[in-house]
């Protein structure tokens, strides 16, 4: 049974994930739902058809029948955001009631309007806490089962400035004090050593309370409880922290020996560092566990450009750059478990969960049972795109978004719910509460935009833009499998050459090395590669080895970008992987696939004119049953034609293949398609589609060295024009013209000839 439904304008109460994307047939999956009460829903397994990309089909899917189907009770969950290290030392700090912390700090929010927690050493019955008063102001606090005491400086911290802070406490003596050295270098910190800034200091001689026990918990850039609860997040770096058995009279470095502490550079090496945990020194010991996945590798306060690289100079990126809004792992408990029939079809799927006029769909993707026959087309889903691109908040948060998209963005509930509900974490072209870019996304979160009925506020976009691929597959009767980004990431070419044909996705934009380097090798060789999309093979990602979920990515210095990664904080912590743009490191996605990234424009998309190179007779099973004179694309659900949103042209002077046939260009775009930004050498006017002629989309096939074939269609806008006219159009021909020529057998190739 088919199913159709909009729940676009209505706020979600039920919300959730699954404990990965990719499933195979006969295993188990766990879904994770929270709901604004407790209540009765009903869940449902579905295959998911169509998304809302266009309106006719429009959104479809197709219940399964399983024993899960029925009424479930959904619970509230709690969520915590904000990263944080957590350590449980082996002995009290203070048995002599003496205790002196010491630590480099980089505040990037100070005067966040609310409290925030620097250190806390606290349990059942005692708390010490370092932090920042709503103010800004540097403050310590002590407290036992009898009395409690505090002490605030007059001054606030400023922004973007390195301090060597130092908090100290005598019970013998009734003293506590705190003392903040500010600090300047030449490449660190948003002022300079010109700057004039005042030192910070308070004292108190009353009222110090009882020091902890060995049972307490030490928390760095939060409070944390031992329910798991956390609040009060610090916002910004830092290096160094370490305890010490001693009084300090002032906020000198203190010589006498660590009694407690952490070398963030500790542990980073040619393949980065942990992003878990990080190792303790001194007399005690207490390794820290690292929560939500804050920024390693951060450059600490006498960084300078003269360590560009933390592989060779690990002690200069010593530091850790935490937020209040990091979220890789919202925690919720597994409210449902799927186990999935062995005979299940590889598909695209969803958990149906509806609640009243509300209806969640919770994707996964679903590969072969282990041991079947693979089927001869794989749809590789860009699952890194998707988490690229999770819970974007563009539309209310981009000052310039009404402008990229030529029109006022469309929002709708799901929006709105984000807006509210930043828990769930922000997408890469986010900027955290400080400003900092939001280099770590997690697929351990609810991600409302990749939903099948999702309409992204400049067109369909993303995953329900690629379910009309495999709509067009299955109207087509190809038999296919799906795999997504993270299954190409860890299994390598040998997924790949399973399959005599790959088909990608509409956005296949980010890629790992491993993922990047094993598509090239398949191609390179016999395996044939249909590019169904635009902007594909752009930014290099990293997934962190001990948290598959999570995935790294460092915007910078070129290309198109929401943020741009502070001096020494490109490569990725994860990896030791340089950040960045393919092409700034030699690989241009012209040389996999004979096109890449040109420009964008968003309000009308536009057609394709045929060219020259459509006439050779190699290419002719490409244009059986499309005129010479027809322009291709001419219509299309995203802003009326098939070439839109974002182009990649061929440029044999980026690596495309000089043997390629450029079967048909753009035509028609309008001035609010523009150049990328990593062409544009000299700003001036010029650069958008009505002067540019490099501000254009191709559509290219070519033959490869190890005789397979390549064919690239030069926009993300493609694919939904294939069910233009129920599937009965010259865009929808044009593909399956291909898709059956390369799962049949290529035609003898003439490169001899050329």
């Amino acid at each position: 049974m088919s199913t159709k439904n909009d729940t676009n304008a209505v706020w979600p109460t039920v919300v959730g994930y699954a404990d990965r994307m990719s499933v195979r047939a006969g295993e188990t999956i766990r879904f994770m739902v929270s709901s604004d009460r407790t209540k009765s829903c009903q869940v449902h397994l579905v295959r998911l058809l169509h998304g809302a990309a266009s309106a006719d089909p429009g959104f479809a899917s197709e219940d399964v029948d399983h024993p899960i189907n029925g009424t479930v009770t959904i619970a509230p969950q709690p969520t915590f955001p904000g990263s944080l290290m957590v350590a449980k030392p082996s002995e009290n700090l203070a048995p002599d009631g003496e205790l002196t912390f010491q630590a480099y700090i980089y505040p990037t929010q100070p005067a966040g309007g609310q409290k925030q927690t620097i250190v806390s050493w606290s349990g059942a019955r005692t708390s010490f806490a370092l932090g920042l008063d709503e103010n800004g102001r540097a403050g310590l606090s002590l407290s036992d089962a009898k009395s409690s005491s505090a002490l605030v400086s007059d001054k606030a911290l400023e922004p973007h400035r390195w301090y060597r802070l130092t908090a100290t406490v005598s019970v013998g003596a009734q003293k506590m004090a705190l003392y903040c050295v500010p600090l300047a270098g030449r490449y660190v910190g948003r002022a300079g050593s010109v700057a004039r800034v005042p030192s910070i200091d308070a004292e108190c001689s009353t009222g110090v309370c009882e020091l902890g026990s060995d049972q307490d918990v030490i928390a760095l850039a939060a409070e944390y409880d031992v329910a798991g609860s956390h609040r009060r997040h610090y916002n910004g770096k830092i290096e160094a922290p370490r305890f010490f058995s001693t009084f300090a009279s002032d906020g000198s470095e203190i010589p006498h020996p660590v009694l407690l502490g952490w070398d963030f550079s500790e542990g980073i090496g040619p393949k980065g560092v942990s992003s878990t945990s990080a190792p303790s020194h001194g007399k005690i010991s207490a390794d820290g566990t690292l929560i939500n996945t804050p920024a390693r590798c951060a450059t600490g306060h006498e960084w300078t450009i003269d360590a560009p690289d933390f592989r060779a100079q690990p002690q200069h990126f010593g530091a850790i750059h935490f937020h209040d809004d990091d979220v890789t792992d919202v925690g919720w408990q597994p409210s449902i478990n799927i186990e999935l029939p062995h005979a299940l079809p590889s598909d695209v799927y969803a958990l149906r969960i509806k609640d009243g006029p509300y209806v969640e769909h919770i994707p996964f993707f679903v590969r072969p049972a282990a041991g079947r026959k693979s089927s001869s087309v794989l749809f590789l889903v860009p699952t890194a795109s998707y988490l690229a691109y999770s819970n974007e908040h563009a539309a209310h948060d981009a000052h310039d978004a009404q402008q990229i998209v030529s029109r006022i963005p469309v929002i709708e509930g799901a929006d709105l719910y984000l807006h509210v509900h930043r828990e769930f974490g922000e997408s890469a072209y986010s900027l955290h509460n400080d400003g900092s870019g939001v280099a770590y996304c997690s697929s351990r979160r609810p991600i409302l935009n990749m939903r099948p009925t999702h309409r992204y506020h400049a067109g369909a976009w993303q995953f329900p833009a690629d379910l009309a691929v495999i709509d067009w597959l299955k109207k087509s009767n190809f038999d296919f499998d799906v795999a997504t980004d993270h299954d190409l990431h860890f299994d390598g070419r040998a997924l790949l050459d399973n399959y005599k044909v790959v088909v990608t996705g509409t956005h296949p934009e980010y890629y790992s090395r491993e993922m990047l380097d094993s598509l090239e090798d398949y191609v390179a060789d016999q395996g044939t590669l249909m590019y169904l999309g635009g902007n594909g093979f752009y930014w290099e990602v990293s997934f962190d080895p001990e948290q598959p979920h999570v995935m790294e990515i460092r915007r910078g210095d070129v290309g198109n970008r929401a943020w741009q990664a502070a001096p020494g904080e490109l490569r990725h912590a994860t990896t030791g992987r340089p950040g960045g743009i393919w092409r700034a490191q030699g690989r241009p996605p012209q040389k996999l696939c004979g096109v890449g990234y040109a420009g964008q424009g968003f309000d009308r998309s536009s057609y394709f004119v045929q060219l020259n190179d459509r006439s050779h007779p190699e290419v002719q099973f490409i244009f059986e049953g499309i005129d010479p004179d027809e322009r291709i694309g001419e219509f299309g659900e995203i802003g009326g034609g098939a070439a839109g949103q974002e182009l990649d042209r061929f440029d044999v002077e980026l690596g495309s293949p000089p043997d390629a046939w450029v079967l048909a260009t753009t035509e028609g775009l309008n001035r609010g398609f523009v150049r990328v930004s990593e062409e544009i050498l000299f700003n001036r006017p010029g650069y958008a589609a009505d002067h540019d002629y490099k501000v254009r989309g191709d559509i290219v096939y070519f033959r490869t060295a190890g005789g397979g074939a390549v064919f690239s269609v030069g926009s993300i806008s493609w694919a939904a024009s294939l069910s233009h006219n129920g599937y009965n159009n010259n865009v929808a021909r044009m593909t399956t013209n291909v898709a059956r020529a390369f799962v049949e057998g290529l035609p003898q190739s003439s490169w001899v000839d050329r």
